[in-house]
């Protein structure tokens, strides 16, 4: 299964759009953060929402290439274990990670 990609800014001034496409965020396996290039609080709770939303449905939503920054604010938000981020794949002790260049969400 492919991962749909989040693109761009993750603030809070993108979460009211980006929650209109929740539903089909969470409804997917992974979630690829490697176009993400910027991510604040507001960021962070919409990851928080679509977690939940894939809990809700029965499956844990994993989050994939979070850049420094991006794990460097869940971190300190405590969020990094509810949110199911895994390594990055260039670790070598990650797992296999699949991206989607094809594919990108940008919530407009």
């Amino acid at each position: 299964m492919k991962s749909p990609r989040l693109v761009g800014d993750l603030s809070i001034a993108r979460v009211a759009d980006c929650l209109a496409q929740a539903d089909d965020l969470a409804a997917q396996e992974f979630l690829d953060l490697s176009a993400v290039t910027r991510i604040d609080s507001g960021g962070a709770a919409l990851l928080l929402e679509l977690s939940r939303r894939a809990s809700s449905k029965g499956h844990r939503l994993r989050i994939q290439n979070a850049n420094a920054q991006t794990r460097g604010l869940l971190e300190f938000l405590g969020l990094q274990q509810v949110l199911n981020i895994e390594q990055e794949a260039s670790d070598p002790s990650a797992g296999q990670a699949v991206e989607n260049p094809d594919r990108g969400w940008q919530c407009k």
